[in-house]
This record gives C-alpha cells, structure tokens and sequence, in this order.
C-alpha cells in the first residue's frame, strides 16, 4: 500500500526537518496538515508548496505542543478539513543551550509534545476509539543513541527519554 492520498499532521513544520517532512510526504501525495507555533511561517510554507507542487492537498494550522487544548484543536482541524487522520509525525522540538532559563520548556516541548501527540494519535487513530489505525513517526536526535554528554543535558536526556517511550509502544 501506497501512501497517495493519505493524510499526514506534522508538528514542528514550519522548519527544518518538519520543512522536509512535509515536503516528502507531499511529493508522495499524502495531504498534509501542517502544524506549528509559528503559524504564519506554517502558512508561507504551504502557499510556497502550493506554488511548488501541483495537484496537492495542504493546510495549516497554529498548535503549540504544549498546548493540549490547542494540539488537540490541530487533530480535530485534520480530521474536519481531510476527513481523516493515517499519518503523526511528532518533530516539534527545541535545542537552548541555556539550561537554567529554558529546562522546563525543553522538556515540555520535546518530551511532553512527544508524549501528547503519541496519546492524541491513539485516541483519534487508534482501533480501539473508532479509528481505522494508523501510523505515528517520532523525531528524535542521533545523540539519543550516543554516549555524548557535550551537549544540553537537558536535551540529550529528551531525546533518549523519548527512545524509551516510544520502544514502549512496541
């Protein structure tokens, strides 16, 4: 099975690696829902896809992760503009190398966003809820499988404690 006409929510999309999700997915004909903090670079980023590409299916949408109201809002958004959801891909992500000023919002935004979407995922996706199922894609970091410890302690840690949960999942 293909993933043409699937449907894709990807957080942290308004650069970087959910920038180049986005795109892949797109050239694959999946309909993506764009998801971001940054809502009007999330929309400069889909207007500039609908220029690029033809015959696409996008949206966006404002969602801070560490929103659950307004992360909730994003997959509902999904559903109600495709009509379905097949497809979370959990990229949101912070690096601060000021550790004092920024741990709380380094471990909400890539621990806590990661840990929100993957239980929205299954409530929205999930057999058991009424869903058809699906897939959900973590982005973690190289480092999570290093012993490198000169980095952000705070962010090494997000990203091996989010190796952990998802291997959790099975």
């Amino acid at each position: 099975m293909g993933l043409e006409n699937q449907v894709a929510l990807v957080t942290g999309a308004a650069s970087d690696i959910g920038y180049a999700y986005a795109k892949c997915l797109l050239l694959k004909k999946v309909k993506v829902l764009l998801c971001d903090v940054n809502v009007d670079e999330c929309q400069a980023i889909a207007h500039q896809f609908l220029n690029e590409f033809q015959n696409i299916n996008i949206f966006s949408t404002k969602c801070d992760v560490t929103n659950e109201d307004e992360f909730e809002n994003a997959f509902k958004t999904c559903i109600k503009h495709f009509g379905r959801l097949d497809i979370v891909i959990n990229n949101a992500g912070v690096f601060d190398n000021s550790i004092e000023r920024q741990w709380s919002a380094i471990v909400n935004i890539n621990y806590g966003g990661v840990v929100r979407g993957t239980l929205l995922a299954i409530k929205y996706m999930g057999i058991p809820n009424g869903g058809s199922g699906g897939t959900v894609i973590q982005t973690s970091s190289l480092l999570a499988f290093s012993d490198n410890y000169h980095c952000n302690p705070m962010y090494l840690s997000t990203k091996k404690y989010l190796m952990e949960f998802t291997k959790s999942f099975g």
